[in-house]
């Protein structure tokens, strides 16, 4: 192509009328100054009067052919026509476009009427979908036969008046719940022992011990048990089969778990003195006189002592 080119090839007048989703189909071999010389696609809705550009191209294609890069075409119009209009500027020339096999296509006619909807035997659009969530329920869990996959899905729909009588079941596809139903879950029982008394919680929540001391969580799941002692008390450990210590308690598959809350130890006298106590005695208590009558015999012998 030469410099200073502005150039147009215009097709004849067509109609889209009665059609919807209409493009400009065929194919391109593109060469030409990237960003500077370029074809342009214009439409026309009155017969060419007048002309809205809609599309542009330019570079190369590297020497094959493309599909055509341009789309939309006016839906449900009598009187279009298309215009490439190719323009460069004024330096560095190339081979310019090649077109081939240019045409419009619809992809669906305008609809008959208000009433155009219709149930139809057969495949539909619910197909992909329904086998979509049976590959998700397989993969949730890989030991599900088929009857198992079927209830899974039939019986965990969500309930739509308006289904009833028009499938089977009168509810709508959940996936969510379909696969929630499936999943390999395992137990985690905790008990508490000990003279004292506290709490056990786990992340994510499930326990609560407290009330709820035994919880079901999806296979694969990190489960963190956390005790707390209540005041007065102290958590003095886990047992069971596992965890031990006195931190927080980590598991990931079936186990069972005590939590251990016992009430500290009164601590011992710090009086002077040897550590030894003497309990006040009662009157009924047949030995005090006698320890009386010792430590005031004692007493006298170191009066007369000094005395001498």
């Amino acid at each position: 192509y030469l410099n200073n080119t502005n150039s147009f090839a215009t097709g004849p007048m067509f109609s889209t009328v009665g059609q919807r989703g209409c493009r400009l189909v065929g194919s391109l071999q593109l060469a030409t100054e990237s960003g500077f010389d370029l074809f342009y696609l214009n439409i026309s809705r009155d017969g060419g009067t007048t002309w809205a550009t809609v599309g542009s191209i330019s570079g190369s294609t590297g020497g094959t052919f493309v599909n055509l890069p341009f789309s939309d075409i006016p839906d449900r119009s009598a009187n279009n026509r298309f215009q490439i209009n190719f323009v460069s500027d004024s330096s560095i020339v190339a081979d310019g476009g090649y077109f081939d096999n240019v045409g419009v296509e619809s992809t669906s006619g305008a609809p008959s009427g208000t009433a155009d909807y219709q149930f139809l035997q057969g495949t539909s659009m619910a197909t992909p979908h329904v086998t979509g969530v049976v590959g998700l329920v397989l993969a949730a869990n890989p030991n599900l036969n088929v009857a198992q996959i079927r209830d899974a899905i039939l019986n965990t729909g969500v309930l739509v008046p308006a289904l009833n009588g028009v499938v089977s079941t009168g509810r709508r596809l959940n996936a969510f719940n379909a696969i929630s139903s499936v999943m390999a879950t395992f137990t985690v029982p905790v008990t508490k022992n000990g003279t004292g008394t506290g709490t056990v919680k786990s992340n994510p929540a499930g326990i609560d011990c407290g009330s709820s001391c035994n919880a079901s969580f999806n296979q694969g799941t990190a489960v963190t048990l956390t005790a707390t002692p209540d005041a007065g008390s102290i958590f003095s450990g886990w047992s069971g089969s596992a965890c031990t210590g006195a931190g927080t308690c980590a598991v990931n598959s079936a186990a069972t778990v005590t939590a251990t809350f016992d009430i500290p130890s009164a601590p011992a006298s710090s009086g002077g003195g040897g550590g030894c106590s003497i309990a006040q005695a009662g009157r009924s208590d047949a030995l005090m006189p006698t320890l009386l009558l010792v430590a005031l015999g004692a007493l006298i012998w170191r009066v007369s002592r000094r005395s001498n």
